[in-house]
């Protein structure tokens, strides 16, 4: 299979200094997560942060994510949420790409012809309490949206925004969504190039396809929420494992993989001693694997 490697990390929620966030040390989750994609995904294209990087967006709590994600040894591509605070971000990242109107919105284009579209859906300035929660995409982020789509002169297209655009069935979490969705879905559904839709934001793991709209969700490096179809509490956290995706862009369409990177467990199989052991499987299977994997690459 021919493919581009995408990393997809939902909401860091990093905090200025060290210690637990409602009893997770997401600092020390995040650096286990970068020496895992160092180690097993080095061939990626780059690491997507989709978000909430600080968990108050303040100057200090940036720059200590900045020096967390240093270690990483793939481009990192960078959004912000409804946790981060946009001034701040840039002071910090002052080469992160923005828009015309400098909300933190880019494009990238990859070699296998797919173009990745990143949105910006932080509701603010100003970041009022309740009001900074709910995603927005006003007028000159929908121009951009648009803009962008229409260069993409048909490429296959991934969009990530940090809010998710329609209910999820998590009704905490549906009341603090994108609050023009049903106008970014409509828009979407107007280009069939776009394959795939990536967001943070719910501290779980969600995939679907909601009204013709293909997504997938991811969870938070801190607790993440609990599956409830009736609560209306965004924040109750549980100690729930963390995840990352691995998204991997193919002619065909677009695979999600869930990597668990805290899982230690070791493969139960030892197939390469059973295939050491019997040449005649090994032939067998060799022969299955050329004929079903045309694409695979032999050692």
């Amino acid at each position: 299979m021919k493919y581009r490697k995408l990393i997809v990390v939902g909401d860091p929620h990093i905090s200025p200094e060290p210690g637990e966030h409602r009893g997770v040390d997401s600092a020390a989750v995040l650096e286990r997560l970068i020496e895992h994609v160092n180690v097993n995904h080095a061939d990626a294209e780059m690491c997507l942060f989709l978000g909430d990087l600080t968990n108050e967006g303040e100057p200090a709590a940036f720059k200590r994510f900045k020096s967390l994600i240093k270690p990483l040894n793939l481009p990192a591509a960078l959004m912000v949420g409804n946790h981060d605070n946009r001034a701040n971000f840039q002071v910090v990242f002052p080469d992160v790409d923005t828009d015309p109107n400098s909300f933190v919105q880019y494009v990238r284009d990859f070699s296998n012809d797919y173009r990745l579209i990143v949105l910006d859906t932080l509701n603010g300035p100003p970041y009022e309490s309740l009001r900074r929660h709910v995603g927005m995409l006003s007028a000159e982020r929908i121009e951009f949206l648009k803009n962008s789509l229409d260069e993409a002169a048909g490429r296959p297209v991934v969009i990530a925004l940090h809010h998710h655009p329609f209910e999820i069935g998590l009704p905490g979490m549906d009341t603090i969504r994108l609050m023009n969705g049903p106008e970014f879905v409509k828009i979407v559904n107007g280009y069939p190039n776009v394959k795939m839709v990536l967001f943070g934001h719910n501290h779980r793991q969600i995939s679907g396809v909601v009204q013709g709209v293909p997504f997938a969700c991811f969870s938070s490096l801190s607790p993440q929420t609990p599956f409830s179809l009736t609560s209306l509490d965004p924040a109750g956290g549980i100690a729930e494992s963390p995840h990352y995706g691995v998204v991997l862009l193919t002619p065909e369409g677009v695979l999600v993989h869930r990597e668990d990177f805290t899982c230690t467990d070791e493969p139960s199989s030892n197939f390469d001693e059973q295939l050491a052991n019997d040449p005649q499987m090994a032939a067998g299977i060799q022969m299955l694997a050329k004929a079903m994997l045309p694409d695979y690459e032999w050692d």
